[in-house]
């Protein structure tokens, strides 16, 4: 909605009594005001965007609505626009302003009357105790006015009156309090609100912004030890007494300083909470200090939203509020999605600056180095031995932070930026071991990874009721789900082959991106999801340097990670893969497995034939001969699809045997399971209305028949359909 004030709306309804007021058709926001004559021309002529008026005209009535509100309150706009009618003319707007005017001029003479009658002192308070009862009797009675925009009854006064009368009785029985004082505390609470009000309406830099909030603050806590026996105010007592306050500071620049002040905050009261605000900037910086500071840092943080808050409230009593409600008013300054990232940045380094560091990646970081447990405390460690940080727990821990701080501070934020909070932390801390920096920055790779591959199952109705936290369970194999708790089967697998998380979840995030879209299952989208899903992998030697003797060696660590980087290659160079006979290899199987590397004697060296099993050995091959046997196996898929016709039995034979085919030839140097049976064959699968699959053994494909793999996939989409029924 485009915001117009209530004095161009007067203006332009000036102009013409009679005409029709709607927003300009060039899309400026501002008002035009149209005659009959003018209106019925432009339409035969064919001039302007005749097509949108009606809309026109709603905007603008919507908005004199909201100016007439900010104004005069709601109680006194709804009453004048009873007879407003659904279009907009001159004649309306001054009519309806003039009823306005009317009624404010009416309730403030009313509450003035009201004011009058019930100010005097009650009995029972005399000497210095009617002068604290009158003022304290006035500040309730203003908040209750909310500055003429609420006609007051006699019951609420009553109830101001009797509030005062406590309050006097309860501190004259108190023998520190002192009414002179009390009121200078006051008075010097309203001056420094007074500063701080021109400071946010003057856009003065953060900086001053907080030191002015600071004031406020010391101004509280010593009219709370005042007042309130040193005891903290509770948050609703406090926004009264803002609200009041504020009120009074308003007053203030009113008299006290030259009229373009006060028309200076009038006119930026919107920058109170607007996307630039330095107001809702240090808010936002504020309730994370609150949430993931030190315990000083977090009852200062604290402290500064209620006062934000408070502020807010009590800026919104004295000139209407800033938006439709003062809770709207509250929603919006509570909102940090919408505020300029450098307002933003501006804010939290000011409380930084004051304060000292502190954020969601601060706070992890403290609670890992707590841990006795993870060997960052300082005591010394056998140089030979793992680090103690090496263990799947120090990732649960991370992300048991990443996802408090997304819920709760972090809301507003897009899940990237939640992450990149913790990015900043974890590389920007030079007294961290250095392969703990890269295993906590491959954990957040996860965690962004899987938040992403979370929304595109939200796109598919097969992956519907999958919760976040199971997502983990699509890329295992069943046998290691059913062996380990949750949080040791999602993170164990990150555990030794670094980045393996994050590439499984990118690599399924691939297929069903390209299954959404209709991408052709061909050999280009293959290796597009291979590639996705074995970036930025590592081998599990890796993790045998993630010793105390490497801790700060920053080359060893790099070169380790180069050196066992998994190649996104086709298969050129040697390899072998080994089956265990049993869970991974059956008589029938075996004999398939001969029969193909028979078939193919290009592909295969002589198997080693081990006592519980089979070795295959694969020989280097060049790339292309790789990329064309896949692409005879993708073609012949797609050919034995079409002779299958309606039939999802001859469906799946021809499916297994293709998911079998490409993971026997073995074609990537490396990740061939996540590739050719995690995403490819679950993307035949889904092509076909069949159900995804979790296979409880993923070399069944390879060390098992035709058939028996056909029951392990059905297996796997009942264990599938398991998982999403317990969600369900």
């Amino acid at each position: 909605m485009t915001d117009i004030s209530l004095g161009s709306y007067i203006n332009k309804a000036r102009e013409n009594l009679d005409g029709t007021l709607r927003t300009d058709s060039g899309g400026e926001g501002k008002l035009v005001n149209k005659g009959e004559l003018g209106t019925k021309i432009g339409t035969w002529l064919g001039f302007g965007d005749v097509g949108t008026r009606d809309e026109r005209q709603q905007v603008a009535l919507e908005g004199f609505k909201k100016a007439l509100t900010e104004q005069y309150g709601s109680e006194i706009a709804n009453e004048a626009m009873k007879d407003l009618g659904n279009v907009l003319t001159g004649r309306t707007v001054m009519d309806t302003v003039s009823k306005a005017r009317n009624m404010q001029r009416e309730t403030v003479q009313s509450n003035r009357a009201l004011y009058q009658e019930f100010s005097a002192p009650p009995d029972g308070i005399r000497g210095n105790g009617e002068q604290e009862y009158k003022m304290r009797f006035t500040r309730e009675f203003l908040t209750l006015t909310n500055n003429g925009q609420h006609q007051v009854t006699p019951q609420e006064v009553r109830q101001c009156q009797e509030n005062a009368r406590q309050k006097v009785l309860e501190l004259r029985n108190d023998p520190d309090f002192d009414v002179g004082k009390v009121r200078q505390a006051r008075e010097d609470l309203d001056k420094s609100i007074a500063n701080l009000m021109l400071s946010i309406a003057g856009r003065r830099d953060p900086e001053v912004v907080l030191d002015r909030m600071n004031k406020v603050e010391e101004q509280l806590a010593k009219l709370e030890g005042l007042e309130n026996g040193g005891k903290p105010l509770s948050q609703e007592k406090r926004q009264e007494l803002m609200q009041v306050s504020t009120n009074n500071a308003m007053l203030m620049i009113q008299s006290d300083e030259s009229r373009d002040r006060l028309t200076l905050v009038r006119a930026q009261r919107r920058s109170l909470i607007d996307d630039t605000s330095v107001l809702r900037s240090l808010y936002t910086g504020a309730r994370e200090m609150s949430l993931f500071g030190t315990p000083e840092q977090k009852q200062k943080g604290e402290r500064l939203t209620d006062l934000c808050e408070s502020l807010v409230t009590g800026f919104g009593a004295r000139l209407g509020t800033l938006g439709t409600t003062r809770e709207q008013d509250l929603e919006q300054l509570k909102d940090g999605s919408t505020i300029n990232p450098k307002t933003l940045s501006l804010g939290r380094t000011s409380l930084e600056q004051k304060f000292g560091e502190f954020g969601p990646g601060k706070n992890f970081l403290d609670t890992l180095k707590s841990v006795p447990e993870f060997g960052l405390t300082g005591e010394p460690q056998e140089p030979g031995e793992l680090s103690g940080w090496h263990k799947w727990e120090v990732l649960s821990v991370l992300e048991q932070h990443v996802e408090a701080f997304a819920q709760t501070s972090g809301k507003d934020l897009p899940y990237g930026e939640c992450i990149a909070k913790f990015r900043g932390s974890i590389g920007s801390d030079e007294t961290l071991p250095v392969g703990l920096r890269y295993k906590l920055t491959a954990g957040l790779d996860a965690l962004e990874a899987e938040h992403n591959l979370f929304e595109e199952l939200g796109r598919h109705e097969e992956y519907s009721g999958i919760a976040k936290e199971d997502m983990w369970q699509l890329l295992t194999p069943g046998s290691r789900t059913d062996k380990t708790g949750p949080e040791q089967g999602k993170w164990g697998q990150e555990q030794f082959n670094e980045g393996s998380l994050a590439g499984m979840y990118r690599g399924l995030t691939t297929m069903l991106e390209g299954q959404r879209l209709g991408t052709r299952l061909g050999t280009d989208h293959v290796e597009e999801m291979h590639r996705t899903s074995t970036e930025n992998t590592f081998r599990e030697v890796l993790s045998g340097f993630y010793r105390p003797m490497y801790d700060q060696s920053e080359q060893d660590i790099q070169d380790a990670h180069n050196d066992y980087t998994i190649p996104q290659d086709f298969r050129v160079n040697h390899t072998d893969v080994g089956f265990v006979t049993g869970t991974e290899l059956s008589p029938g199987g075996r004999q398939e497995l001969v029969d193909f590397m028979n078939a193919n004697p290009d592909w295969f060296g002589e198997p080693d034939v081990e006592e519980n099993g089979l070795k295959l050995d694969f020989k280097p091959l060049d790339e292309g001969v790789s990329r064309d046997k896949m692409r005879e196996f993708l073609t012949g898929y797609r050919e034995g699809i079409r002779q299958a016709g309606d039939d999802p039995d001859a469906k799946l034979r021809v499916i297994a045997d293709t998911a079998q085919k490409l993971y026997r030839s073995h074609l990537f140097d490396d990740g061939n399971t996540r590739t050719m049976l995690f995403s490819v064959m679950n993307r035949m699968l889904l092509d076909n209305g069949l159900s995804p699959t979790i296979l409880n053994e993923p070399k069944t494909a390879g060390g098992f028949s035709l058939d028996e793999f056909i029951g392990q996939i059905r297996e796997g989409q009942e264990r599938f359909r398991q998982l999403k029924n317990e969600q369900v």
